[in-house]
Order: C-alpha cells, then sequence, then structure tokens
C-alpha cells in the first residue's frame, strides 16, 4: 500500500486516535489551528507533501522524488505561493525542519489551508497576544484558497465544478 491514499488516511486516523493527538480534534473543529503529531520514515525524511513550511520567507515541500504523491492539493498550493511571489523550494524535509519553521500549514481537499501551532510538542512560529496565529504567507494562502472555492479568483473560475 505504499504511496496510496488509503494508507496517508489511515496514518492519519490512528494519530487523531492516539492519546498524545486527542486535543488536535477540538482545535481542528475550531478552524484554526491543530496540533501535529509527525509519522517519519527511520531516516527522518517526511514523506508526505501535504505538510508545508515556511522559512524565511521561503516555502518548503517535499519533493516527488522523496516519494511524496502528488496531489491537487499540493499543486494548488504551490500555484497560489507563485501567484503571491512567494519563493517556493522542492527539499527533503525532516522533522526538526518543521519544528525550526516561522510557519507551518497542512493542505486538505475539505478544509484547505490549515495552520499548525505546534509539531511533536514544539510551537510553530512566535505566538501572539492571543496565542498562536497564522503567519503572513499562511494566512494569504488560506486567504487565496478561500476565496478560490467560494469561485471569487477570475483566473481560477476553470478550477470549479458547479454541482447541481
Amino acid at each position: 500500500m505504499n504511496g496510496l491514499k488509503t494508507a496517508a488516511l489511515l496514518c492519519a486516523l490512528l494519530l487523531i486516535a492516539s492519546p498524545a493527538a486527542a486535543s488536535a480534534g477540538d482545535e481542528l473543529d475550531r478552524g484554526d489551528y491543530i496540533r501535529l503529531h509527525v509519522v517519519a520514515d527511520d531516516d527522518s525524511a517526511l514523506r508526505q507533501g501535504e505538510k508545508l513550511a515556511v522559512r524565511d520567507g521561503v516555502l518548503s515541500t517535499p519533493p516527488l522524488a522523496c516519494g511524496v504523491r502528488e496531489s491537487v492539493e499540493r499543486d494548488t498550493v504551490i500555484n497560489f505561493a507563485m501567484d503571491l511571489d512567494v519563493p517556493i523550494v522542492e527539499e527533503r524535509m525532516t522533522r526538526a525542519d518543521l519544528c525550526i519553521a516561522d510557519e507551518l500549514f497542512l493542505c486538505d481537499a475539505v478544509r484547505g489551508v490549515i495552520p499548525v501551532s505546534s509539531i511533536d510538542g514544539c510551537t510553530i512560529g512566535k505566538p501572539g497576544k492571543a496565542g498562536p496565529k497564522p503567519g503572513p504567507i499562511t494566512k494569504a494562502i488560506q486567504e487565496r484558497c478561500a476565496k478560490m472555492m467560494a469561485g471569487k479568483l477570475d483566473e481560477y473560475a476553470a478550477w470549479i465544478a458547479q454541482v447541481e
């Protein structure tokens, strides 16, 4: 089942069901932030492209050559970053790379762009007065995603299928 989306979903469900991730569901339901627990290979390389990190204004994601699945969500976020003139690098990433990120988010077909507040107990970015807040790049991509899904970006009109 290596590389199949169902295997990734099973891992995600097992993580959510784990005691360490018990409180993540409440935060996710509020739609603001989640705490993330990462599963990595023995060499700590991340194999999922749905985790994107921002450090020093550059968006990083693991390359397809590392075994990351191509996905509409990943491609969409990369397109939005290009629209916003955010530099993008595809590089091998480890858990440590995520922990030192200025911003970290997941991309999901249902929920769009989901900011991450901590990973394995490490706080991401700088918390604001009311707790962690999405960084400027995460927020810009999140807003662009919401506009596209609402059909408010003419340049992406062909990406949206009307269902009646």
